[in-house]
């Protein structure tokens, strides 16, 4: 998704899910995550949706067993 996002232009598509693919890699490999990882990623996957439908998106980009002073929340414009 992020590749066809870059073909595409489609600029906070790519850098959302390359946000994402950087957290998931802590993952790969892994046998198991937590429902609360799950649904982090899941919750990734519906604000692409948003990207896609061309709404502003204000996602996390903290996974779940991280600390609140670790977090930190990007916003993405809307396209023009």
């Amino acid at each position: 998704l992020k590749g066809a996002a870059g073909v595409l232009d489609l600029k906070n598509l790519q850098s959302h899910m390359h946000q994402l693919e950087n957290q998931y890699q802590q993952y790969k490999g892994r046998d198991q995550i937590s429902k609360e990882v799950v649904s982090y990623f899941l919750s990734g996957i519906d604000s692409a949706r948003q990207i896609l439908d061309g709404k502003s998106i204000q996602f996390q980009y903290a996974l779940p067993t991280e600390t609140s002073s670790e977090k930190s929340e990007k916003s993405l414009p809307t396209p023009e």
